[in-house]
């Protein structure tokens, strides 16, 4: 798994890049509540057509980090240390 602070290759999304650009630049985004930060902060998780995920966590619908890496480990809540 890795814990990413900039950008995600395929796309144009990084820290600072909108809810609704992530929304837009994949299909089939699954949506939840933060656990901690939540009603401000969301999970957003896709699911790769390799398998593999991604996970876009967000602050008042702005991306702060995300991580990639395979399923479960991209979902552990800590995230990487």
């Amino acid at each position: 798994m890795f814990c990413v602070e900039e950008s995600h290759g395929d796309t144009e999304i990084k820290v600072g890049s909108t809810k609704q650009e992530v929304l837009s630049s994949y299909q089939n985004v699954e949506v939840s509540p933060h656990p901690y930060i939540s009603p401000m902060g969301e999970y957003l998780k896709i699911v790769l057509p390799n398998g593999n995920g991604i996970i876009f966590e967000t602050n008042s619908a702005i991306v702060t980090r995300f991580r990639i890496g395979s399923f479960p480990a991209v979902e552990y809540i800590e995230g990487c240390l």
